[in-house]
């Protein structure tokens, strides 16, 4: 699985370009996360391998030409001077193995020319005419170009194997990147799933919750008919809004009381909804109610709903806006 710090995931990526703060928290990181640890580690070797042949590349700069190597064999002022200094120079305090072994082989080649039955000594045969000169300048730059053949040879294979480690290092590279998109893509899939899914269990509860208030309203005995002696009235203002909770005294007998709110001329809502719930906030009662051309709001609620000796709280909303208009807790005394 990908790491789910995708900001540490991306510095792992960036390991090379980061300051020394920031590379000490990537190690900190990767040392408890075992998928930044592994990229991390891909990461560095690839780096290193990069590094080995970047060496060799200015290893392989500093040398002169095999075949200018060869010219200062055979003589050195066949080259230029600077020429001819830096082969020198490299042969004498570089101390290059290459370098001198092909100079040995050149010198080698010499002697082995100088000794032939061919070359003049008193009472042999005559020194070397200019086309037996020509045959052995010849014999020597095939020698030489044999030998020069010879060491590229592995040097050449040497840097295909690297760059076919290359290759292979940055495949694995963007198939590891490919993998991280692909399992990143699913983790966005499945948070998009369980959105969806919180809003259904929303939906479905809100809809549990109308299905209850509309049970316990069915469940309600039928009203009668009130006449005065059904109903106590309790006032409700702005004044008794908020603050301690007050006392409504029920007298024994009333099937109602009949909570009365006055509309003030500056507010101009057109729907209301009355909502009284008990001390632990569970409500027991709700209604909705339009407003209509007077002054007051009024609903009437039963001693199904209410108990003497608990505590209520009322509340009154307007459905517009939200906004709350009435809010007051009270208990309730007096014998059924």
């Amino acid at each position: 699985m990908a790491c789910e710090n995708k900001e540490m995931a991306e510095r792992v990526a960036l390991y090379q370009e980061l300051g020394e703060a920031d590379r000490r928290a990537v190690d900190e990181h990767a040392a408890r996360c075992r998928d930044c640890a592994r990229d991390l580690a891909l990461l560095q070797g690839f780096v290193t391998q990069l590094g080995r042949i970047g060496e060799q590349v200015r290893a392989a700069a500093a040398h002169p030409p095999e075949e200018t190597v060869v010219q200062f064999a055979v003589d050195p002022r066949l080259l230029p001077r600077a020429a001819a200094s830096h082969v020198k120079r490299h042969l004498d305090e570089d101390h290059c193995a290459q370098c001198k072994k092909v100079y040995a082989s050149i010198k080698e080649l010499e002697a082995e020319a100088a000794a032939k039955p061919w070359a003049h000594k008193p009472g042999g045969k005559p020194a070397a005419g200019f086309w037996q000169r020509y045959a052995l300048s010849a014999q020597v730059l095939l020698a030489a170009a044999t030998l020069l053949l010879v060491l590229a040879l592995p040097a050449g294979v040497y840097i295909l194997s690297l760059k076919n480690q290359v290759a292979s290092l940055k495949e694995e590279q963007q198939k590891s990147l490919a993998d991280l998109e692909d399992k990143d893509r699913a983790l966005t899939g499945r948070e998009v799933e369980a959105k969806d899914l919180r809003g259904k269990l929303d939906a479905l509860a809100g809809e549990r919750r109308q299905q209850e208030i509309a049970m316990a309203e069915l469940r309600r005995p039928p009203v009668l008919p009130l006449g005065a002696e059904d109903i106590f009235l309790v006032p409700l203002s702005t004044s008794r809004a908020g603050g301690e909770a007050w006392t409504i005294e029920w007298p024994p007998g009333t099937r109602y009381l009949f909570f009365q709110y006055r509309v003030s001329p500056e507010q101009t809502f057109k729907r209301v909804r009355w909502v009284i719930t008990d001390k632990q906030g569970k409500t027991v009662w709700q209604k909705d109610q339009a407003r209509g051309a007077g002054e007051l709001l009024m609903q009437p609620v039963g001693r199904d709903v209410l108990r003497p000796g608990e505590t209520y709280v009322l509340r009154i909303y307007n459905l517009g806006d939200g906004q709350k208009l009435f809010d007051r807790e009270f208990r309730l005394s007096g014998g059924r």
